[in-house]
Protein backbone atom coordinates (compact mmCIF):
# COMPACT_ATOMS: atom_id res chain seq x y z
CA UNK A 1 0.00 0.00 0.00
CA UNK A 2 2.77 2.68 1.00
CA UNK A 3 4.78 1.63 -2.09
CA UNK A 4 1.70 2.29 -4.35
CA UNK A 5 0.95 5.56 -2.76
CA UNK A 6 4.93 6.36 -3.17
CA UNK A 7 4.97 5.34 -6.64
CA UNK A 8 1.74 7.90 -7.41
CA UNK A 9 3.10 10.59 -5.91
CA UNK A 10 6.58 10.55 -7.49
CA UNK A 11 4.53 9.87 -11.27
CA UNK A 12 2.58 12.73 -10.82
CA UNK A 13 5.72 15.24 -9.91
CA UNK A 14 7.14 13.96 -13.05
CA UNK A 15 4.18 15.83 -14.53
CA UNK A 16 5.56 19.14 -16.26
CA UNK A 17 2.44 21.22 -17.49
CA UNK A 18 3.65 23.82 -20.63
CA UNK A 19 3.28 27.25 -20.22
CA UNK A 20 2.87 30.47 -22.77
CA UNK A 21 5.16 32.67 -20.85
CA UNK A 22 5.18 36.40 -22.98
CA UNK A 23 8.03 39.13 -22.67
CA UNK A 24 7.72 42.04 -21.27
CA UNK A 25 10.83 43.14 -20.70
CA UNK A 26 10.10 45.04 -17.97
CA UNK A 27 13.25 45.31 -16.27
CA UNK A 28 16.20 44.83 -18.78
CA UNK A 29 16.65 43.02 -21.81
CA UNK A 30 18.24 39.99 -20.54
CA UNK A 31 16.19 36.63 -21.47
CA UNK A 32 17.51 35.06 -17.79
CA UNK A 33 15.56 37.78 -15.53
CA UNK A 34 12.65 36.46 -14.50
CA UNK A 35 10.35 39.72 -14.20
CA UNK A 36 11.16 40.31 -17.40
CA UNK A 37 8.19 37.57 -18.44
CA UNK A 38 4.50 37.76 -17.75
CA UNK A 39 4.76 35.01 -15.61
CA UNK A 40 7.46 35.88 -13.38
CA UNK A 41 9.95 32.98 -14.62
CA UNK A 42 12.09 32.23 -17.34
CA UNK A 43 10.17 30.00 -19.82
CA UNK A 44 11.69 26.64 -19.71
CA UNK A 45 12.05 23.47 -21.95
CA UNK A 46 8.12 22.52 -21.58
CA UNK A 47 6.94 26.29 -22.46
CA UNK A 48 6.22 28.43 -25.36
CA UNK A 49 8.15 31.37 -25.43
CA UNK A 50 6.57 34.98 -26.83
CA UNK A 51 8.06 38.49 -27.56
CA UNK A 52 7.85 41.26 -29.50
CA UNK A 53 10.67 43.43 -27.63
CA UNK A 54 14.42 43.06 -28.00
CA UNK A 55 15.79 40.30 -25.76
CA UNK A 56 19.22 38.74 -25.51
CA UNK A 57 20.68 35.15 -24.19
CA UNK A 58 23.20 35.87 -20.77
CA UNK A 59 23.74 32.20 -20.75
CA UNK A 60 22.90 29.19 -22.90
CA UNK A 61 19.19 28.63 -22.76
CA UNK A 62 16.47 25.27 -23.62
CA UNK A 63 13.16 26.60 -24.55
CA UNK A 64 10.28 24.11 -25.96
CA UNK A 65 8.72 26.79 -28.50
CA UNK A 66 9.96 30.59 -29.61
CA UNK A 67 7.03 32.85 -31.32
CA UNK A 68 8.84 36.03 -32.36
CA UNK A 69 6.16 38.32 -33.77
CA UNK A 70 7.16 42.10 -35.64
CA UNK A 71 9.53 43.98 -34.54
CA UNK A 72 10.85 41.49 -32.44
CA UNK A 73 14.80 40.87 -31.53
CA UNK A 74 17.03 37.88 -30.05
CA UNK A 75 20.70 38.64 -29.70
CA UNK A 76 22.52 35.36 -28.85
CA UNK A 77 25.19 37.35 -27.35
CA UNK A 78 27.69 33.87 -28.75
CA UNK A 79 25.20 31.42 -26.21
CA UNK A 80 22.93 28.42 -27.72
CA UNK A 81 19.13 28.64 -27.41
CA UNK A 82 18.06 24.98 -28.30
CA UNK A 83 14.30 25.02 -28.93
CA UNK A 84 12.68 21.72 -28.58
CA UNK A 85 9.51 22.12 -30.62
CA UNK A 86 9.01 25.18 -32.54
CA UNK A 87 10.51 28.55 -33.75
CA UNK A 88 7.68 31.27 -35.25
CA UNK A 89 8.82 33.76 -37.09
CA UNK A 90 5.12 36.03 -37.21
CA UNK A 91 5.02 39.90 -39.24
CA UNK A 92 1.72 40.14 -37.26
CA UNK A 93 -0.43 39.71 -40.52
CA UNK A 94 -3.00 36.62 -40.87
Amino acid sequence: MYRLLLLSILIGSANVSAATVTWTGSVDSDWNTALNWDTSSVPTSADTAVFTGSASLSASTTVGTVTISSGGNLDLGGFTLQITEDLTLSDGEP
